[in-house]
């Protein structure tokens, strides 16, 4: 819980409850994802963010590394691909791309703890509130779908 009046982070976990201090720029993770796409729409190649995870504030450090084409059930799209990496560590990196045809929004995530640990996710269905304004997912640009095989 973040209590901006008294300017503390407070995490209640099993083993009881810790008090953080705050800083105006301060982000949990969810805030950081949404404040990054911003960033990014932007056109920041290097993010910055004071996040509070686990009882503690770390200082997260995000690059812009490239552009790729990456294929979903959905159909292709070009991405930005954004990298962390992790201070001592040789194999330890996270990478999100993410379609600025999307409002910027993640379509494949990738995270390698070691060689025989890791993770991904890719988009495979996107759904929209119907009262939301209409913008950029209604009218995604995005590369033509592969022809269908006979």
């Amino acid at each position: 819980t973040f209590d901006w009046a008294r300017a503390l982070a407070i995490e209640t976990g099993t083993r009881g409850q810790r008090e953080l201090p705050l800083t105006a720029d301060s982000v949990d993770a969810l805030n950081m994802a949404m404040l990054a796409r911003c960033r990014l729409r932007e056109g920041l190649k290097g993010l910055d963010f004071p996040v509070v995870y686990h009882g503690e504030t770390r200082q997260l450090h995000l690059d812009v590394v490239g552009r790729e084409s990456v294929e979903t059930p959905l159909g292709r799209y070009d991405t930005v691909l954004v990298e962390r990496r992790y201070p001592n560590s040789r194999f330890r990196r996270t990478r999100v791309w993410v379609a600025p045809a999307l409002d910027w929004f993640m379509v494949r995530f990738e995270h390698v703890e070691n060689p025989a640990a890791r993770g991904s996710l890719l988009l495979t269905a996107l759904a929209r509130d119907d009262a939301a304004r209409p913008g950029p997912l209604e009218s995604a640009p995005r590369t033509a779908p592969k022809p269908a095989t006979p």
